[in-house]
């Protein structure tokens, strides 16, 4: 059993305008300021599960430095 122990997803209003949070979280743009780093959703993620042979994830949020955000997305998650 391949067991990923540690992956974030994001919910579509996350992935589809993350350049708010860049600015509104140091964290969040240390990690994901890069244009290539990318940022998927649960579809996504268990369509890359199934390619690599992966059986479980861990999943987590973000720790928001926003309580309301870390309360969306984690209802999200």
């Amino acid at each position: 059993m391949i067991i990923d122990c540690h992956t974030h997803i994001y919910p579509p209003y996350i992935r589809d305008d993350r350049e708010p949070l860049l600015e509104a979280d140091p964290a969040f743009r240390l990690l994901y300021g890069a244009a290539k780093a990318k940022l998927v959703g649960a579809t996504e993620l268990i369509e890359q599960m199934d390619r690599s042979g992966v059986d479980r994830t861990v999943v987590f949020g973000f720790p928001w430095d926003d309580a309301e955000i870390a309360r969306r997305h984690n209802e999200y998650i």
